[in-house]
This record gives structure tokens, C-alpha cells and sequence, in this order.
């Protein structure tokens, strides 16, 4: 069972942009962030491992191996994003 979120308007308009520039490939943003630095690292490689993990599931050349690598690697970041934020990554 997924555990739920609680997210305000701007954070759902957030990380809607987000998952879209992910599926798509675009990754320009247009929100400017600001914030602590290391919060601010720990969000950017979020997004990072998302993006790897979803271009993977969507290469028709990856393996499962090469899927759950980047599951893996997508779980230890959104942990460490936890860690760091107090925040569940909600992608």
C-alpha cells in the first residue's frame, strides 16, 4: 500500500512540473528554488535518480538488472532526501 502525502497546491504544481519534465525530457523548470544548500542538493539529485530511473524504464534496450539499479539507486537517494529534508520523496 502507498503511504500518502500531504502536499500543498504549490507543492502538487511543483512536482506535477517536475514528473512532466522527467516523462518528457524537458528539464528546464520554471520555478526558481531557494533554499539550504545541502536541501537544495538533495532535491536536485532526487530529481536526478528519478529521471535516470524512469529514461531506464523507458530504453527498450535495459535489462531488468539495469532497471532495478536504478530503482535502487532512485530508493538510497529519496532515503537520503528523507535524511535530509524530513520529507518523503513523493516520486
Amino acid at each position: 500500500m502507498a503511504k500518502k502525502i500531504n502536499l500543498t497546491p504549490a507543492g502538487k504544481l511543483f512536482f506535477a512540473s517536475v514528473l512532466n519534465s522527467i516523462t518528457t525530457g524537458n528539464m528546464k523548470s520554471m520555478f526558481r528554488i531557494k533554499g539550504e544548500p545541502e536541501k537544495l542538493r538533495a532535491l536536485s539529485k532526487a530529481i536526478q535518480a528519478t529521471k535516470e530511473y524512469y529514461d531506464e524504464l523507458k530504453n527498450p534496450n535495459s535489462t531488468i538488472e539495469s532497471v532495478m539499479k536504478k530503482l535502487q539507486k532512485k530508493h538510497e537517494v529519496a532515503q537520503e532526501f528523507k535524511d535530509i529534508t524530513g520529507k518523503d520523496w513523493p516520486l
